[in-house]
């Protein structure tokens, strides 16, 4: 896709402590800032074939929502903080940045596991049963932004 531009954020780092993040991701939030690092810099070298295409914000979500204007962007795919909280604050900041018709996306559904944070946040933010939820491969989520 030529002309696809995207933004990706992470905060690549240890989150501080208390932080929500370790409520709904309790493996990746317990490694060490070696990993993240590790983690920062692969991300740098798989983009960087589409550098010109390519932003990257090095922050929480919530803080990057503020650089990014209402209406604008076509989809988001959210995969960071699993936790309830996590989820419904990342589309509280989000869901106004896609535009009508555009795709609000995630990853990590259900999981197969026993933490359901994810699609209850999404059921909830969205006022919506699971069934109205278009899920896909690999526990990713979707729904059209009305």
């Amino acid at each position: 896709m030529p002309k696809l531009k995207l933004i990706l954020i992470d905060r690549w780092c240890v989150p501080p402590p208390g932080d929500s993040y370790f409520q709904g991701s309790k493996v990746m939030s317990r490694h060490p800032q070696s990993r993240f690092d590790h983690a920062f810099q692969d991300t740098l070298n798989k983009v960087k074939p589409f550098s010109n295409r390519v932003k990257i914000l090095k922050m929480t979500t919530i803080q990057a929502a503020e650089y990014i204007e209402d209406g604008s962007l076509d989809f988001i795919f959210i995969d960071s903080d699993h936790s309830y909280t996590g989820v419904m604050n990342d589309l509280t900041c989000w869901v106004s940045k896609v535009r009508k018709g555009g795709l609000i996306s995630g990853h990590d559904w259900k999981n197969g596991n026993t933490n359901q944070d994810v699609a209850r946040a999404v059921c909830d933010f969205f006022h919506c049963k699971e069934k109205d939820i278009e899920l896909s491969y690999n526990n990713t989520w979707f729904k059209r932004n009305e």
